[in-house]
């Protein structure tokens, strides 16, 4: 139950719970005089660790319903099955090493393979590269170039983790209010870091599925609900856990899969290379429009469909109205409320 305010008095919480405790056991969602409800199977893996963050029980609906395959449009109070069923990144990919392993920063405590350098102070062409850190300021591309350059301080190691180098990588520590990218994809094989978690054994025609699903609205209200909400407007994932992310199926042997593999496959080159804003923005950034529409066509929807495009504004102002996403920044909130007034009055 999202409470619209905390209890002022010992006696004020107690009605509050007889009233809580009184919500029919059918009733999957609705509203109280304290708040409103959603009612959420958490057994079940794949299911939101942190749902109750949500202050709007649609959007945790929509969540809900996009975790278990389907698509949920709060506007029209319809569900229409996704073209895809819903399974774990780790059924397509394996996560990469820790950064411990990897290395650790110039002058840091000196475990791992490498110390690793910002890449405009390194004083040498770099033979090792790292998507190390989490650069929200060049970083605004699905196609990104790595933050640092290594330098060898175990052989051993630095050897095994050659091998472990990858095109593909997932955000660990994702700040919706400043950040634009939550999957990357670099040109060369670079290593994982701090930020970025190196994605193994994922065939490219996938992980350009996964790139576009996860930089949508779509893959990010779904990472709302699963990330742990430590901090307002930022989305962490801890290591262990980015391999339990539920997401489509776009690794499956179906006609549906393949179909969305193709269309990830046409509008990649063209969509990686398009300047995202921070993902708090996605209400008024175009550019996440174009891949919110090629997700949703992948996903087996009509993109060209009025009440797909009505369904998907609607998604983006309910992400971007979250306290978890927007972090209450005034900057982001004013330019939310600016886009509604146009909104209404176009």
């Amino acid at each position: 139950v999202n409470l619209n305010a905390a209890p002022i008095s010992l006696s004020q919480g107690y009605a509050i719970a007889q009233e809580i405790a009184g919500i029919a056991a059918d009733s999957d969602q609705g509203t109280l005089q304290c708040g409103s409800y959603l009612r959420t199977a958490t057994p079940t893996a794949g299911f939101p660790w942190f749902a109750v963050g949500n202050s709007n029980a649609a959007l945790t609906a929509v969540a809900a319903a996009l975790m278990r395959g389907s698509c949920y449009d709060p506007l029209t109070l319809t569900q229409t099955p996704l073209a895809l069923d819903s399974v774990a990144l780790g059924d397509m990919a394996a996560t990469g090493p820790t950064h411990d392993l990897i290395g650790h920063p110039r002058g840091g405590d000196g475990r791992g393979a490498f110390e690793w350098t910002p890449l405009d102070l390194h004083n040498r062409t770099a033979a090792q590269k790292a998507m190390w850190n989490a650069d929200a300021r060049r970083q605004g591309t699905i196609l990104s170039e790595p933050t640092h350059a290594g330098t060898v301080v175990d052989q051993g190691l630095a050897e095994r983790m050659a091998t472990e180098r990858s095109n593909w990588f997932f955000s660990r520590n994702l700040r919706w209010t400043s950040q634009a990218i939550a999957f990357a994809r670099t040109r060369q094989r670079v290593h994982g870091g701090r930020a970025w978690n190196a994605l193994q054994v994922l065939p490219d025609e996938v992980g350009q599925c996964l790139a576009l699903y996860f930089n949508s609205t779509i893959g990010a209200i779904v990472r709302t609900v699963y990330g742990q909400s430590t901090q307002s407007g930022r989305a962490t994932i801890q290591v262990g856990a980015i391999a339990g992310l539920p997401c489509p199926d776009f690794a499956a042997d179906t006609p549906a899969a393949q179909q969305a593999r193709d269309i990830a496959a046409r509008y990649f080159d063209t969509l990686a290379g398009l300047e995202l804003q921070p993902f708090a923005y996605c209400f008024r950034d175009t550019n996440r429009h174009q891949i919110d529409l090629v997700v949703a066509e992948m996903l087996g929807l009509n993109a060209a469909d009025t009440a797909v495009h009505e369904m998907l504004e609607h998604y983006r102002l309910l992400f971007a109205s979250e306290p978890n996403v927007n972090g209450r920044q005034k900057s982001i909130v004013r330019a939310l409320d600016s886009y509604r007034t146009q909104e209404r009055e176009s």
